[in-house]
């Protein structure tokens, strides 16, 4: 189905006249997410700050936004993200080359 990926800056819509095939909406808002992506990281590359009001709006042949993507949605905060595994500490075995007690005998 064709779908049409239009950013949206607060104010004004920048339309795409000519759409894309995708299977589904799921692809074509996927598709208008990693465009987000490439907008925003043009946009810091240059020194402006984040577009914090923008919006990806993926419309139907007809014109209908059938999906909104704001641009913040695409930003992973520490609170998004996994945690890391915890690991627990093995003791190491000592070896008695090594360690202050070592150095401090060598001196000694």
């Amino acid at each position: 189905m064709r779908y049409f990926i239009h950013i949206f800056n607060g104010s004004q819509l920048i339309a795409h006249p000519d759409g894309g095939d995708f299977p589904d909406l799921a692809a074509a808002a996927a598709e208008g997410a990693q465009s987000a992506r490439d907008l925003v990281a043009e946009e810091l590359r240059v020194g402006r700050p984040f577009p914090m009001r923008w919006e990806v709006h993926i419309a139907g042949p007809d014109g209908a936004v059938l999906e909104a993507v704001p641009f913040t949605s695409l930003l992973a905060t520490e609170d998004d993200l996994e945690p890391e595994p915890t690991v627990e500490a093995q003791p190491r075995a000592r070896r008695p080359e090594c360690g202050l007690e070592a150095i401090y005998a060598r001196e000694g």
